[in-house]
């Protein structure tokens, strides 16, 4: 097992993880996970982040047990919790404990509260094992975390809010002590106020208490705001995994960049500097910016968010004129139109300053643009 900076032990590592459905009427396999991995190191917030029906919530169901992934490996706290077939084939897994078993707790997308028990019940529905007086000490600490007063205790479920339900579904959730704990959309049952003031409550939390968590969303606010560690989910696959800046700044592939927030792809072709030393650069209709090409004369792309033009009022060397042909307030910037040279397609940046000027120079700094 991979180990983190303190030399512990990863709390959550997702290995060449695959499943497949079979299609109802013809019986065909769907593959809905093609190779999945990652890996959360005790106490961070991991989040998945994609679109509906990319496998997301396969994923966290196939690590909590209440699905059978076809190949690959979970551990959970060091500990093996499921080992899928070897031969490389479909068959029985090595291994495979029950949910129960897997020390992993679940916060559904409904909350799955159970409608008859009142809300003590329900969080100390997994307690069994502990006394009376134990139980109602775990409740305790738990509904005082979470904001759960006394006389809320003998309620059950419909008597509640949505942000009231939701902390049950935590409390249960949290009450065994999993090692690890899963989040499924948790908070699109929430109207928005509530929401952004939810997950900052839940955020601080989990870090007081140390706990490993990994939750599932389509919420880029939410994901950047919550996650130590952010994954984009795309038809089955991660495409990056990593810190949330590195997938802003520094994407790995363009559909990660046209993913979060917006941009323009330009055309780029490395071309051979003149000078005594060979050197290359990318030729684009904004002009050069420095390159070290894997393969010479090969075509790229370049992707450049409206916030990271290097603009000036001056011409400056490089520097491509454009008119300006609108200007927009937008609050904390104002967006600047303009029609690109070469291919006449509308695009925009935007500057905290903005600009009073008719035509402006534009240029790509090297610092800011991904290339592809």
């Amino acid at each position: 097992m991979a180990k983190g900076a303190s030399g512990q032990a990863s709390a959550l590592h997702v290995q060449e993880l695959r499943h497949c459905y079979k299609a109802e009427g013809h019986g065909k396999t769907v593959p809905v996970l093609k190779g999945v991995d990652l890996e959360l190191f005790p106490g961070e917030l991991g989040c998945l982040l994609g679109p509906s029906g990319c496998g997301k919530t396969t994923l966290l169901r196939s690590i909590a047990g209440f699905e059978q992934p076809d190949a690959g490996t979970i551990h959970v706290g060091g500990r093996a919790v499921f080992v899928g077939d070897q031969t490389g084939g479909h068959g029985r897994p090595e291994l495979t404990l029950e949910p129960e078993l897997r020390r992993v707790g679940m916060v559904f997308q409904d909350y799955a509260l159970f409608p008859h028990l009142n809300i003590q019940d329900n969080i100390t529905f997994g307690l069994r094992s502990l006394s009376p007086s134990q139980r109602q000490q775990k409740v305790k600490e738990l509904a005082e975390a979470l904001r759960l007063s006394p006389d809320l205790w003998q309620r059950f479920p419909h008597e509640l809010s949505g942000g009231q339900q939701q902390r049950v579904a935590l409390a249960r959730a949290l009450a065994p002590g999993p090692q690890l704990l899963l989040l499924d959309e948790p908070f699109s049952n929430l109207d928005p106020r509530l929401r952004a003031e939810m997950r900052g409550e839940l955020k601080d939390m989990l870090k007081a208490w140390a706990v490993t968590a990994l939750f599932v969303t389509h919420d880029q606010e939410e994901a950047f705001e919550l996650s130590d560690k952010l994954g984009l989910m795309q038809d089955g696959k991660i495409l990056q995994w990593g810190l949330p800046e590195e997938l802003y700044r520094q994407p790995k592939a363009l559909e990660v960049a046209q993913f979060f927030g917006e941009g323009f792809v330009l055309d780029a072709q490395v071309e051979a500097s003149n000078g005594p030393t060979q050197s290359y650069q990318l030729c684009t209709e904004f002009g050069y910016v420095p390159h070290r090409p894997s393969e010479e004369s090969r075509d790229l792309k370049v992707f450049v968010r409206p916030e990271n033009w290097r603009w000036s009022e001056t011409e400056f060397v490089g520097g491509v004129k454009v008119e300006i042909l609108d200007r927009r307030f937008r609050g904390a910037f104002e967006r600047l139109y303009f029609l690109s040279p070469q291919s006449q397609r509308l695009m925009y940046l935007d500057s905290p300053k903005g600009s009073a000027q008719k035509r402006i120079y534009l240029g790509l700094s090297e610092e800011w643009i991904n290339i592809f």
